[in-house]
């Protein structure tokens, strides 16, 4: 889900993603337009937004993300009239925009075309260009903020809502908590892994023996030369008297520099609290590929899992990619260190008994709660969950003064924040006296009640706000928009339209030979590969923008902006004018047949034959006849550049056959996407360092750019081009806002410099 706040200040540097969110959305205390009651438990299904300071004034109002504009009102000009209904209190402006978003937060029906709305109430201004069932994207700009009551501050009421469709969809059930009988879901999966250990887990004081399920240590040799002692068998040192949750957390490119790619494990108690402090695992997530490799060898030859078996099980805990990737056996442990009550140890977290989640499935351990209180269509709160927060003294009954108490206590906050409310839309004109008729009677919660005069001016108030929109009307599940962010940012998978967005709609080395790629063609190219593609970057750890960003900008090149998964000319020899014929790849007659494949162009032998170990891939059959006629029964190829320093062959060519196809990975979009992101993370990025989102992590830089482009290409082919995609694609997948329509500056490689020209007309459909 492609996503960012309604206001985008500027990112500071080294601003955490928190601390930029609380900038761009300082939202209102209770009392003052708080998610999601008022002090007489009133639903309110939204929070007030102070627009933040920018460099020539408040920030602008932005589209939150892509969707189509389902209703618009401009505002009603300010009058001095005490009795005007939107003077109620102080002026209050009555500009709104009301956006539809769809997206995807994964694969399959209950991931895909998710559909959530966004509301932008009292704007003073509107941006002209909006229109009822318009297309409106992402950091589109919607218009100025206005007064709420008299505030001398520009401020909206901005809320998201869905139905219970999308509510499904969003949060993988419509109802109560996470069920901890059975896994997670794996139709989405993002963010944080929990793992529920039940009582009777067993934890051990020294790291097993990686490849065995049952608790081993192995001694050293008492020599170089002697044989390894038998294994020690290992005695548990605590075993858990009560469930707990262990939360894994790869660092995926933030925070400190030293630190993005760390492993952070944190064991709670079965509700959430935390139980001892976090233990780091240093580069654990920079180190997947290496921890994979090492375990699956050291299983026998006969039993030995794939390394991506492997992989998947240390990425996720379990089988996520049901599709494309085998079960995980419960003979392969995954043996993690965890804190405990009085220390730390190791647990085998693949088995049974152990259930496995994401944050993906809004887990209640982590606050959140599904409050329904739409039955009776009113707006007052009726709901004992949230009633029982707020009754300090536990009498039943919760007064404005018990209510003011309880909001600002911050543990109460928090779970307020993280409740997603069902109650009816408070922008319906034609519900105000079913919703608010109850403010005419006196309660605990409505010690004052209105007198009918009082209610009728109350009563216009709120109609002179109210819109009709019924899809708004429908979708009565409220969500607090700043964790709807926080939530929902974590999630980097990304829809085929957000996707298809990505491509340069014009690029080229300037702007008289840029070329066009028109929305269709983009959409068509990027169709197949959205899937796979998605379940690359969530496997291989590009689940940051600034990896994606990356990661994306070298595809580009390699694959002609997803026009091709193979080599333009596959490696075979041309015909200059004067009728002799050359290579037109350097070293290209050594790797021929083992010509570039797939959205990284896997070349040279060496690099198809350690994918295929990577996925365990089967021998081809006797009889089988390779894509490529260059390869047969008994033809020889270099495995890497057999050439030494002076230009003379010093490597032998090796027999490619039984092995597979190298062909699959131009033909099967997982296999082109899944091998790109195979080598990105088992490249050697050098001193023995592997994974390419160390270098990603630097930032989006000229000079991390270059050397991502060298660990992938290894030279200077398509440098320039490079560059330039990668800010292409900064600037509409990160969040900052660009007015530039093009840009050219100069990258300095090698003593030479690369002139680089950026277009950014935006990929849009027309």
């Amino acid at each position: 889900m492609l996503i960012s706040p309604p206001f985008l200040p500027v990112r500071q540097a080294n601003q955490s993603e928190d601390g930029w969110l609380a900038a761009a959305m300082i939202c209102g205390q209770p009392g003052d337009g708080s998610f999601p009651l008022s002090f007489q438990l009133g639903w309110h299904g939204g929070v007030h937004l102070t627009a933040p300071a920018g460099p020539s004034g408040p920030e602008r109002v932005r589209a939150v993300a892509d969707g189509t504009i389902v209703y618009l009102r401009a505002p009603t000009a300010r009058v001095d009239d005490p009795h005007h209904p939107q003077n109620y209190r102080g002026w209050t402006d009555n500009g709104c925009v009301l956006v539809r978003h769809e997206s995807a937060i994964g694969t399959g029906a209950n991931a895909e075309q998710v559909v959530f709305f966004s509301l932008y109430m009292h704007l003073a201004q509107l941006n002209p260009a909006l229109a009822a069932g318009r297309r409106i994207f992402r950091k589109d700009e919607i218009g100025q903020a206005g007064q709420i009551y008299g505030s001398t501050q520009r401020k909206i009421h901005f809320e998201i809502v869905c139905d219970d469709v999308n509510l499904r969809k969003l949060t993988g059930r419509t109802e109560g908590a996470v069920d901890r009988t059975r896994d997670g879901r794996t139709d989405a999966v993002y963010g944080s892994l929990y793992f529920v250990l039940p009582a009777g887990t067993r934890i051990f004081g020294s790291q097993p023996v990686p490849h065995l399920t049952a608790a081993h240590h192995q001694p050293p040799k008492p020599n170089a030369r002697a044989p390894l002692p038998p294994l020690v068998a290992l005695q548990p040192v605590y075993t858990t008297d009560r469930p707990l949750i262990v939360e894994m957390r790869y660092a995926g490119g933030a925070g400190a520099l030293a630190d993005r790619g760390d492993l952070v494990v944190t064991t709670c108690e079965a509700d959430g609290r935390e139980l001892a402090p976090s233990l780091r695992e240093e580069d654990g997530e920079y180190r997947l590929f290496d921890s994979a490799k090492a375990i699956a060898k050291a299983f026998p030859a006969a039993s030995a899992p794939p390394q991506t078996t492997v992989f998947e099980m240390l990425r996720f805990g379990r089988r996520v990619n049901t599709v494309d990737e085998a079960a995980i056996p419960v003979t392969l442990p995954h043996w993690r260190r965890i804190a405990y009550p009085d220390g730390a140890g190791w647990v085998n977290l693949n088995v049974e008994a152990i259930r496995k989640f994401s944050d993906a499935d809004l887990p209640d351990w982590c606050g959140w709660t599904l409050v329904d209180d739409a039955a009776d269509g009113d707006s007052r709160c009726d709901s004992a969950t949230v009633r029982g927060w707020l009754d300090r003294d536990g009498d039943g009954a919760v007064t404005p003064e018990e209510a003011r108490a309880a909001m600002g206590d911050a543990t109460v906050a928090a779970r307020l924040a993280k409740a997603v409310c069902k109650f009816p839309s408070e922008w319906n004109a034609a519900t105000i006296d079913a919703r608010w008729g109850w403010l005419k009677t006196a309660s605990p919660e409505n010690p004052t009640p209105l007198e009918a005069a009082d209610f009728e001016e109350l009563k216009a108030h709120i109609t002179a706000l109210c819109i009709d929109a019924a899809p708004l009307h429908a979708a009565q599940w409220h969500w607090h928009p700043l964790e709807f962010m926080r939530q929902f940012r974590r999630c980097t998978w990304l829809s085929v339209d957000e996707l298809t967005q990505l491509l340069p709609r014009r690029s080229g080395p300037n702007a008289a030979q840029a070329a066009s790629i028109p929305w269709a063609t983009a959409q068509g190219r990027m169709q197949p590969y959205a899937t796979p593609l998605n379940k690359t970057m969530r496997k291989f750890g590009m689940v940051s923008r600034t990896r994606q960003i990356h990661f994306l900008a070298q595809t580009y090149i390699e694959t002609a902006l997803w026009r091709t998964m193979e080599e333009l000319g596959r490696a075979h020899q041309q015909r200059r004018r004067n009728g002799t014929m050359f290579w037109p790849a350097p070293a290209m007659q050594y790797y021929q047949a083992f010509y570039g494949r797939g959205a990284m162009q896997l070349t040279w032998a060496g690099n198809y034959d350690s994918y295929g170990v990577y996925r365990a891939f089967a021998d081809v059959a006797a009889t089988h006849r390779y894509a490529d006629e260059r390869i047969t029964h008994t033809s020889l190829h270099y495995w890497a550049d057999p050439r030494d320093r002076h230009g003379n062959v010093t490597q032998a060519a090796r027999q490619w056959f039984p092995r597979y196809d190298p062909n699959d990975i131009a033909t099967s979009p997982f296999y082109a996407c899944d091998s790109a992101g195979y080598y990105w993370t088992s490249k050697n990025t050098g001193g023995g360092q592997l994974n390419i989102n160390r270098t990603a992590d630097q930032g989006v830089t000229t000079d991390a750019v270059g050397r991502a482009s060298v660990l992938v290409n290894g030279g200077g082919y398509g440098f320039a081009e490079r560059q330039s995609y990668a800010v292409y694609v900064e600037r509409f997948l990160g969040d900052a806002v660009g007015t530039d329509a093009t840009r050219t500056f100069t990258v300095t490689y090698r003593e030479r410099n690369y002139n680089v020209y950026v277009d950014f007309t935006p990929q849009r459909p027309r």
